[in-house]
């Protein structure tokens, strides 16, 4: 019976996001890569100091999207937590100056200017044509989340109101907490939980699983 309702729920979920999905390409958008990745490796090299050498960026973008009549650009990111919390409730806290807590999105959005996708659906090499092309004037990028959360009314996108001026300090404040491990490095601690867990949807959606030595397969972040 549990396992019957879990069913249920995440069919009442993926039902109100095929809705918004549906009104959100009548709109004009339509979906231009998903499970982009950085180069195998290294990463993307990202410049922190003048006297350091770059470190790699590596990440998997969930979704972004183009709408080709106004040339914008929504990168997104799919949260299953059942608070819904939209990005700047989980990326800056504090008032009346809030502080960055985490980094992602600012992050995702100067990696993706900087990011390729194969030029083939058969070469995963690295290489290839831009993800977001950096054109003059620049690209127009929209961050946001793409919420499943167990209040429906919710279900849908949830973007961040960030000016460049504040998605510049979020960069700026990466390359002071890298330049800051370079001289104080943080000891691994416990590996790390997720902290809105869903397991339902993270089963469904391959996130947040791993998988133990001698079990077969990869864990997926």
């Amino acid at each position: 019976m549990a396992v019957r309702l879990q069913v249920e729920q995440l069919r009442a979920r993926l039902r109100a996001f095929s809705h918004w999905h549906a009104a959100h390409v009548a709109q004009g958008w339509r979906v231009h890569a998903v499970e982009a990745a950085t180069p195998p490796g290294a990463g993307i090299p990202f410049p922190y100091r003048d006297d350091a050498p770059p470190v790699g960026l590596r990440a998997r973008i969930d979704r972004v999207d183009h709408h080709p009549g106004t040339g914008r650009w929504a990168v997104f990111d799919y949260k299953t937590s059942e608070a819904g919390d939209g990005p700047d409730a989980t990326h800056r806290r504090g008032r009346p100056d809030p502080e960055w807590v985490d980094l992602q999105l600012p992050l995702y959005h100067w990696l993706v200017t900087r990011m390729t996708l194969p030029s083939g659906a058969a070469d995963r090499a690295p290489g290839g044509i831009p993800l977001v092309p950096a054109s003059d004037p620049a690209p127009r990028i929209e961050l946001g989340y793409l919420l499943l959360p167990r209040d429906l009314d919710r279900v849908g996108a949830a973007m961040a109101e960030w000016d460049e001026a504040t998605l510049a300090d979020g960069v700026a404040c990466a390359r002071r907490v890298l330049d800051r491990l370079r001289t104080d490095p943080v000891p691994p601690t416990e590996p790390h939980r997720a902290r809105y867990p869903d397991e339902q949807l993270d089963a469904l959606l391959g996130r947040s699983v791993l998988v133990a030595d001698g079990e077969g397969g990869e864990g997926a972040p």
